[in-house]
């Protein structure tokens, strides 16, 4: 089975999981429960055999988010190719995933992430996952969840780039075109922006650090935001599952 068909089996076990109330579906649910854990392993096996450098790689970023994660969190997505990774690579189990990628997607994390936290609210935490570009469309509202003492975290993997556009200028002018305005300058950090708006920020540079960071993001009880410089070549070209993502925007496919 490869990373993102795992991935996307556990997705859609762990939603279905809460359904299960007759005996015979318990019974299901156990069954559930073991792929669940066969599927974990598989996809952190998978995530180790991607190769270390001196930038995160994206899978890396995937698992150790993972690992920092506390129990059934509402996870939502938000982006492209840092999506796609992370749907390939999370091993946390969540009753409530979320990304709205066929929907006008990019930019709608920060409030979505606010009125799931004002939905839940301290019975769970609230996490988004999301790629720099998205995340700097309603960066704004990390004033409203400061106002509203919601503890979001919010880890960004940045590329520094519009990384499925990379992607998509790879496809239709080879490896060596030029990117017209597809990236901009590594000098951008959100943590200390967050920090302006009166959150919590953490800058991580190595893999060692990510589990760490997101922890302590969570322990500051208040709006974070974790920022994870990830490998700009990796995140863009070699998307896991960006095949099969391109035909869900329909026969003319993503471009």
């Amino acid at each position: 089975m490869t990373p993102g068909a795992s991935s996307r089996l556990l997705d859609i076990l762990d939603v279905t999981a809460p359904y299960a109330t007759t005996a015979a579906n318990h019974a299901i649910a156990q069954d559930y429960s073991d792929i669940l854990d066969a599927t974990v392993k598989e996809t952190a096996h998978t995530a180790e055999a991607s190769p270390a450098g001196p930038l995160i790689h994206p899978a890396h970023m995937a698992i150790e988010i993972s690992r920092a994660l506390p129990q059934d969190p509402v996870i939502i997505r938000d982006g492209g190719a840092v999506c796609l990774w992370h749907m390939a690579y999370n091993t946390t189990r969540s009753s409530d995933m979320h990304w709205c990628q066929n929907f006008g997607h990019l930019d709608m994390g920060i409030p979505l992430a606010i009125g799931a936290q004002l939905a839940v609210g301290d019975s769970r935490r609230v996490v988004v996952i999301s790629g720099d570009l998205a995340f700097q469309f309603h960066i704004s509202e990390l004033e409203t969840a400061v106002r509203k003492n919601l503890p979001i975290v919010f880890i960004v993997g940045c590329d520094y780039a519009w990384g499925l556009e990379v992607k998509v200028y790879n496809h239709a002018f080879g490896n060596e075109a030029p990117y017209t305005e597809a990236r901009w300058g590594d000098q951008v950090r959100f943590d200390k922006i967050a920090e302006g708006y009166g959150a919590y920020g953490e800058f991580v540079e190595r893999r060692e650090d990510i589990v760490p960071a997101v922890q302590r993001a969570l322990a500051s009880g208040r709006p974070a935001v974790v920022q994870i410089p990830i490998d700009p070549e990796i995140n863009a070209t070699e998307v896991p599952g960006f095949e099969e993502f391109a035909t869900w925007y329909g026969d003319k496919g993503y471009s």
